[in-house]
């Protein structure tokens, strides 16, 4: 019972809004549904004064009435010259194409350099220094400890608690 009482609210509270629109609108603009009438009948008249000019399908019209733009492009307009421009590809022979094409190619194999790091030999053994020098811990006298002490209580809050 409660959505049917809340759908018959929400159609009366939409309902009286759009009353109070139409008020408000009437007020403010007074001749609007003579505007409005006035617009109207000029939507009308022009769709009865529009003919129909396409009495055929639009198929027919696309594949019976084509007609190419002008191509009116400054590469058009320049007259047409004949420049000799050597042979035509059919012309050539087949060794003479062979000649001109391996003469366009590099020559394979090309040198490989092979960068190196300046002053370090080319061994691919990897380099074994002499064993680490440890120095004695320098005293910090004044300042505090920056270890952790070696005895006493350590706060253990993480591990779990005996039962």
């Amino acid at each position: 019972m409660k959505p049917y009482a809340l759908l018959i609210t929400l159609f009366f509270s939409g309902l009286s809004a759009t009353i109070a629109q139409e008020r408000t609108r009437d007020k403010l603009f007074p001749q609007f549904k003579e505007d409005y009438a006035k617009m109207q009948q000029k939507e009308e008249k022009l769709k009865t004064t529009q003919r129909n000019t396409a009495t055929r399908s639009t198929k027919e019209q696309l594949f019976t009435d084509y007609r190419p733009q002008n191509m009116t492009t400054r590469s058009s307009n320049l007259p047409k010259t004949n420049k000799p421009t050597g042979k035509n590809a059919s012309d050539i022979s087949s060794q003479e194409a062979l000649k001109a094409h391996k003469a366009r190619q590099p020559q394979l194999p090309a040198q490989v350099i092979v960068p190196d790091q300046g002053g370090e030999t080319s061994g691919n053994a990897p380099v074994k220094s002499s064993s680490p020098v440890i120095s004695p811990a320098k005293s910090n006298q004044g300042q505090p400890g920056t270890t952790a002490p070696a005895n006493g209580a350590v706060n253990k809050s993480f591990q779990r608690k005996k039962q």
